[in-house]
């Protein structure tokens, strides 16, 4: 059922804001919503690795909608550097498809000093790829994983992850249904921003987790 007819008919609806703008006016004061700071993770992301010393950085994403928010500032950041965007787009999810298009930027003449998979993949198959391929993370190839897989932060080396809060904005969107249904006037929205957990150099700094409302300053200030 479309959403605005769930909100003329007066039901309770969380959602996040780009579904509600597209609702039709008025849509934004009925409705609640809980979204995420793609934009804003991304280029955490992207400027951590530049920060590093990547040059060529490349980033394998899909169709879905999350997924196309959060490569959707990529092409802007390079061309703000005067760098060709390498991008791999998957069709469809799958366990091969995400090894696979890793080996396919990594096999180019000039291959990437950089990656970002923003498909959720397993952190110790991903390394076992690269590996096999004669590369070595963090020696000559930086790695940013897109995961909520803890064994992360166990693999040798540990992999630096992006997380995109799956429980915290659960909870934050069944909090704002209830405030809702309760007749509560609460948050109309909560905007959550990355959870980037970095390793660099053997050391290890947790990102601030996102905030109702805000976004946290970048680790990077702390390092």
């Amino acid at each position: 059922m479309r959403l605005e007819v769930l909100l003329a008919a007066g039901v309770p609806v969380v959602s996040d804001r780009r579904a509600l703008a597209e609702a039709g006016s008025g849509a934004r004061e009925i409705g609640r919503w809980v979204d995420f700071d793609y934009d804003g993770a991304a280029r955490q992301v992207l400027d951590h690795l530049e920060d590093a010393g990547a040059e060529r950085i490349a980033v394998v994403t899909a169709t879905a909608c999350f997924h196309q928010k959060s490569v959707g500032v990529y092409p802007d950041w390079c061309a703000e550097r005067g760098r060709e965007p390498r991008i791999v787009c998957l069709p469809s999810p799958g366990v091969q498809q995400t090894p696979d298009a890793v080996k396919e930027l990594l096999a180019a003449q000039v291959p990437p000093d950089a990656l970002v998979t923003l498909v959720e993949v397993s952190p110790p198959l991903l390394l076992d790829t690269i590996r096999r391929l004669g590369r070595s993370v963090p020696d000559d190839l930086l790695l940013v994983c897109a995961t909520e897989d803890p064994a992360a932060s166990y693999t040798d080396p540990p992999i630096s992850t992006l997380g995109f809060l799956p429980g915290e904005t659960a909870q934050a969107a069944v909090e704002l249904l209830v405030d809702r249904i309760e007749g509560r006037e609460g948050d109309h929205g909560r905007l959550f921003s990355a959870d980037l957990h970095l390793h660099v150099f053997g050391l290890f700094w947790p990102a601030a987790r996102a905030t109702a409302g805000g976004v946290p300053p970048s680790p990077l200030g702390d390092a």
